[in-house]
């Protein structure tokens, strides 16, 4: 007869996030996600696989809000730089106000699995992650070139990836006693591309 898993998955992957990212993949035990979550080894294992398996579903669910937001913001503005203000904006203020000061999971898996992780899996993870950004932020600036927005002599996939490097780094340094008016001018650099 098979088991029952008598547990919400969306709270289950929603509270198991928040543990990963307050303490990162590593120092979170399967222990841990047991004890935090209310939830049996046996149904864990049942469901996700393994740790590794349920980190994966919290990171692409987290992931893919972080997308939809950011959809969503894009969606409301007319212009590139308008929608990128916006954006930059957004993010700032959810790290500032976070108590915690927990950064962002992908920025921490980042800094946590790539040095160190022999995980295929875990480091496909990341670099799949930021090919979307990549991309995210290419198209939209693809956009603004098109509707001559942005300078000529602009090297839109540079620009890109810098973008996101200076987003990356927002979200690591946000984590320390930094303000959020250095983190908005470390972001803001990036608006001399426009007209």
């Amino acid at each position: 007869m098979p088991r029952h898993k008598n547990f919400n998955q969306t709270n289950t992957v929603k509270e198991a996030t928040n543990l990963f990212w307050k303490d990162g993949f590593y120092q979170t035990s399967i222990q841990d996600l047991v004890k935090n979550l209310g939830v049996n080894r046996a149904s864990l294992y049942d469901t996700y696989g393994d740790k590794e398996g349920l980190f994966k579903r919290c990171f692409q669910t987290y992931r893919d809000d972080v997308f939809t937001i950011t959809k969503e913001i894009f969606s409301t503005h007319n212009t590139t730089k308008s929608r990128f203000q916006s954006l930059f904006q957004w993010l700032i203020t959810t790290l500032i106000e976070d108590k915690e000061k927990k950064g962002c999971l992908i920025c921490n898996t980042y800094t946590e699995v790539l040095p160190y992780s022999k995980n295929n899996t875990l480091i496909d993870l990341v670099n799949e992650t930021k090919a979307l950004w990549i991309e995210i932020i290419l198209n939209e600036l693809k956009k603004g070139a098109q509707n001559n927005e942005i300078n000529k002599n602009i090297n839109l996939e540079n620009t890109a990836h810098a973008m996101y490097a200076s987003m990356i780094g927002v979200c690591v340094l946000s984590k320390t006693d930094t303000t959020a008016e250095r983190l908005r001018n470390t972001l803001n650099i990036h608006f001399h591309i426009f007209k």
